[in-house]
């Protein structure tokens, strides 16, 4: 857990210059919305460490309580309204990669998560899944052999069939090549290098993307 904090904390640096944010219009009547933005700005600062943390305890209360479902369709609306928010954007991606963590943890089940998973917030649900079931594995590029971590690749989207859409395994397949860049710990050559143990060229291309 730590190092996904670490790892989006980086990130949050980077991109930390986006600015305060204050919606006017009727996201703010959203109670989803207004939660989010308390984490947003914990301690009087905004989008710093605690908030991650803030996140992250929000997503793991959320996934307990209601359905994953219905609070994605909810942050998809507010998302509509956000329009181009380039803060709403960050945090809803980083949130929602949280409620795909807890979701996997819930159900020790890809397939399912991602029956509940949506594109709301550029898809952070379905990478957050997948990065969920390497970490119960305890897989990272120091201490796990490359041999374990290709087979780990090849195992964690199973097949096709395992999927109720067709889409769900390509977005599984698409959310491994998120994941490993927290495995290598954004090393972006390792991770393509993973890719590759997946059969298929057009299989490998959505690990890639």
């Amino acid at each position: 857990m730590n190092r996904v904090l670490a790892a989006l904390g980086i990130f949050l640096l980077l991109v930390g210059g986006v600015g305060v944010f204050v919606s006017t219009r009727t996201a703010g009547d959203n109670p989803l919305y207004q939660e989010t933005q308390d984490c947003i700005h914990t301690n009087g600062e905004t989008f710093n460490a605690d908030s991650i943390q803030c996140l992250h305890d929000l997503a793991a209360r959320t996934v307990r309580d209601a359905s994953l479902a219905s609070t994605l369709q909810s942050l998809a609306q507010i998302q509509q309204e956000e329009g181009t928010n380039p803060l709403f954007a960050l945090y809803c991606h980083t949130f929602t990669h949280f409620l795909g963590r807890e979701m996997y943890k819930k159900t020790n089940s890809v397939p399912l998560v991602y029956e509940q998973c949506s594109s709301a917030c550029d898809g952070g649900c379905w990478h957050g899944a997948i990065e969920s079931y390497f970490e119960e594995r305890s897989v990272d590029s120091v201490s796990t052999s490359e041999e374990v971590l290709r087979k780990e690749v090849v195992t964690v989207c199973g097949r096709r069939e395992d999927f109720a859409l067709a889409t769900h395994y390509v977005q599984c397949v698409h959310g491994i090549g998120h994941a490993l860049m927290f495995v290598t710990n954004g090393e972006l050559y390792q991770s393509l290098k993973f890719c590759d143990a997946l059969e298929g060229e057009r299989i490998r291309v959505q690990c890639y993307h």
